[in-house]
């Protein structure tokens, strides 16, 4: 299944209701194998950041190549800062679920590696608003031309509803499997 000819409400749904869904069970299934069970919580926002961050690589991998020509997208410097925010992702998850009262120093380690989990980030959001706003009007564009785009994916949950839409409408336009 593409993720991105998914509507909206329901790619909205899979962000949001999909993690909880998902977890019941597995709770269940994870409470018989053991009894340090993991909180409901951790396992949702875990299950939410892989929805999230496959929904994310996807526009910027798949649309990319539906963009005008003469519009500059790196796509190895765009992998390098998802494989970043990824990997940070997963260490700052593993460092504060092993997290003890007693020792926080490995909090230290957290906080240099989250500056650079922001800016790739930001990097990934700046480019995945420019891929579909160029890929929408089939020329260069500046900033100026998709900074509504841009605060859109930084407000995720407000803009999902209409930034699927637009995706919704490229993916159909180009045709995309």
């Amino acid at each position: 299944m593409n993720i991105l000819k998914l509507k909206n409400w329901q790619i909205f749904l899979l962000f949001y209701c999909g993690p909880s869904l998902i977890i019941s069970p597995l709770r269940f299934l994870l409470q018989k194998l053991s009894e340090d069970a993991p909180d409901n919580f951790a396992l949702w926002l875990i299950l939410f950041f892989i929805i999230w961050y496959i929904w994310e690589y996807t526009i910027g991998h798949r649309l990319s190549r539906f963009i005008h020509p003469e519009q500059k997208f790196n796509k190895i410097l765009y992998q390098i800062f998802y494989g970043l925010k990824v990997a940070i992702t997963i260490y700052i998850m593993v460092t504060l679920a092993t997290l003890s009262e007693s020792d926080m120093t490995p909090i230290l380690s957290i906080i240099p590696l989250y500056f650079i989990w922001v800016g790739a980030s930001w990097y990934i959001i700046y480019q995945n608003a420019k891929i579909i706003r160029s890929a929408e009007v089939n020329r260069p564009v500046y900033f100026n031309d998709f900074f509504h785009y841009f605060f859109m994916l930084i407000f995720l949950p407000f803009g999902i509803w209409i930034i699927q839409s637009r995706v919704n409408q490229i993916v159909n336009s180009k045709k995309i499997a």
